[in-house]
Formats: C-alpha cells, structure tokens, sequence
C-alpha cells in the first residue's frame, strides 16, 4: 500500500480572523515649509555631501542664497518669469517707422526721414509715416529721440500714423495693444478693444493714447501731448492682443525688445514717399532719375520714373525740372519759373507715368532728341 505524507497536504482556506485593536499613532510628520520660518532637515545631504542643517526660508528666490523659498514664492518666479519670456518674444508692429533714435541723418540711421530736416512745425508730415495734426504743433529730433511741442495758441500737440483701409478693417473689433518708451527708461501702455470710432486708451495729465476708426479719415494711431510735457520719446507700437511686446524690464529699466531692420523700415516708408534724389558730379547737387523724358508738343513733355517701390496709389509729383537736349549736351536749361510739375501721376507697377508743361517756353521738336533730369522730385501717396 501506498504511502501519504499527510504534511504535504493543504487544506482550505480558513475563516477570515476578527480584526485585531488598532495600533498606537505614529510619530507626527514635519510641518509644510513656511515664509520666514527657519527649517531644520534632518538627514538631507548636499550636493556636496555635505548634511543640511537649519536653513531659513525666502517668500521669494533669492540670487546667491542657500535658503529654501515657499511654494508661493516658487510659483511667483516661475508666472513671473514665464510672462517675462512672453514679453521679451516681439508681436508683429502694426506701425511703420517706429524707432525714433538716432537724428534721423540718413544712411542707416534712425528714423527713417526723407524730408531731411530736424525739426518741424503745423499740420504737416515729419518724419516718414508720422504727421501732425494742427498748426501750432512742433515736432524736434536728436539722437536720443523724438519731442513734440504744442504751441502756444494750441491745447496739445496730436503727434499720428494713418493705417491702410484693409489694416483698418482687419482690426475692427480686436483687441490690441498700445505701447510707448520713453528716454527715461519708463513705459506707458494700454490694451483695448479696436472700435469704428476713436477710443482712448491712455488719459494722463501729460500725455493720452488714442486708437481705432473704421477708415483711414481718422488718426488710427495718435499720440498727444499735453501742456510742455518734454519727455522724448524712443519707440512706438501697435499690436495685436493685450499684452505688449515692445520692451521689457532689465534692473527695472524698460529696454527695447527688437532693434528694427532700417533697410525694411525704408522700403515699407517709399511705398508713401519717396524724395527721388541722388548725387551729382558737381557739388552740392542732386540729382532724380528719368528713364523716359520726350516731348510730346512745342509745350509739354512725357516723363516716366521708375520707383523702387509699387508705390500705394497714384502718386502727386512735384519737383524742379532740368532738360538737356540730346544735341546740346553741354548746356542746360533750367525750367524753374513758368513751369507747372504737381499732378497725379499715372502709375503703371513701379513706374510713375505724368506730364510737365511751360506755358512760356518752347521745348524742342522731337526730332532733335530730348533727355531730361530733375534737381529735385518728389512723389507722394501719402494718407
């Protein structure tokens, strides 16, 4: 007969026992850390292996410092630091020409201003893209930035940029942004809703900041001073959304984000503008390129001129004429009285297609051949 070894056997699973009493509470866990608290870690190695003893603690993060720092300190720097990255990223600017540093002499140097003087007085544009807005208004530059003065029969001095239609009606109901630097290192800057009528943005007691309008009638981006507020201005921006991009904060100075490229801002400012002057061989002298001058009667004369820039519309040409004829070139005849340049011209692409006339002098036939050049032209197709 078999043998069974009865130990190896396993029976069933008995009943569940009854619960036994419940056992004494354990030792009580450390306390959360706490702003201004110092706080022992018992057992905790540095970095160095070195035991952490007491260490004080900081409600925020300090640079050098061995402290521990509270959760809310930490959350601080971290939103902190994370809106600052946000800031220092650069939204499109909506405006054109808007760093004002550096005299605006030309060549590279800021602000782009073809007109070519410093200062500037009335209701007249200045600077490229920039106007202002009444008489008694005056506008001066250096290098370190732009300052605009009311005059003495005026309340403020409107200092504005007129966008473009379809800018306009993009923008219509959209938040944007506003945003000034000053010389002085500080900031002014306002979000809002774009409406079809003017809305204020900023109302100090020096100064206010005005956007919006449904057409290009208005003074979609302006900038008033008020009384003798004398506070140079650096830079200016319009953007979508309602945080500003401009600048943001070093050592609690504002410092400017971006330093715009001069060659864009040019060619988006001869699309309005352009002063068609280059150098001549002598002294002083400027000259504008013609690539077709003919005359087309005893009186009148064909010009076309081509632009660097398809420029916005039509433009209005005015200037001073000098024509050589293709069989005198030695000898010029200036056309400076008499002489009516001031129409609109034709535009055809990039080339400005208009007509000059001299109601007292006799161009020469077309046979002889007529070449042509002016001492000064401009075309505008300002807003």
């Amino acid at each position: 007969m078999p043998t069974i070894d009865l130990g190896s056997v396993v029976g069933p699973q008995g009943e569940q026992g009854n619960t036994g009493p419940q056992g004494e509470q354990g030792v009580a866990g450390p306390s959360l850390i706490s702003a201004s608290t110092q706080t022992t870690l018992t057992g905790v190695l540095a970095g160095d292996g070195s035991t952490v003893g007491v260490r004080a603690v900081d409600s925020t993060p300090t640079a050098n410092s061995n402290n521990l720092v509270s959760s809310g300190g930490v959350y601080t720097k971290i939103t902190t630091d994370v809106a600052n990255a946000y800031q220092r990223t650069c939204n499109p600017n909506l405006l054109d020409n808007w760093y004002f540093v550096g005299g605006g002499t030309g060549n590279g140097v800021f602000p782009v201003n073809q007109r070519g003087q410093t200062s500037y007085s009335g209701a007249v544009y200045t600077i490229d893209r920039w106007k202002m807005r009444e008489a008694n208004n005056s506008f001066s530059m250096d290098a370190s930035g732009i300052s605009l003065a009311k005059g003495s029969s005026a309340n403020q001095c409107d200092f504005f940029q007129t966008l473009e239609q379809g800018t306009i009606n993009a923008l219509i109901g959209k938040t944007v942004t506003a945003s000034i630097l000053w010389a002085d290192g500080t900031m002014s800057f306002e979000s809002g809703v774009w409406d079809s009528s003017i809305v204020t943005l900023l109302n100090e007691t020096a100064f206010a900041l005005y956007v919006g309008g449904n057409s290009t009638a208005y003074y979609n981006f302006c900038f008033r001073t008020k009384g003798s507020y004398t506070n140079k201005i650096v830079a200016a921006k319009l953007e979508l959304g309602n945080t500003q991009t401009l600048a943001h904060q070093e050592n609690g100075v504002w410092v400017l984000n971006e330093i715009p490229n001069y060659a864009e801002e040019y060619q988006k400012c001869l699309r309005y503008f352009w002063n068609a002057k280059f150098p001549s061989t002598a002294a002083g002298q400027y000259v504008a390129p013609i690539s077709n001058f003919a005359a087309t009667s005893s009186t009148s004369a064909s010009c076309h001129v081509t632009c660097p820039v398809a420029m916005r519309t039509a433009p209005t040409v005015s200037g001073t004429l000098q024509y050589i004829r293709g069989t005198e070139m030695g000898s010029a005849v200036n056309l400076t009285s008499g002489f009516t340049l001031g129409e609109t011209a034709n535009l055809q692409g990039n080339t400005a297609n208009f007509t000059v006339t001299h109601g007292s002098h006799s161009f020469p036939g077309l046979s002889t051949g007529l070449y042509g050049l002016f001492t000064a032209l401009t075309l505008s197709a300002e807003l």
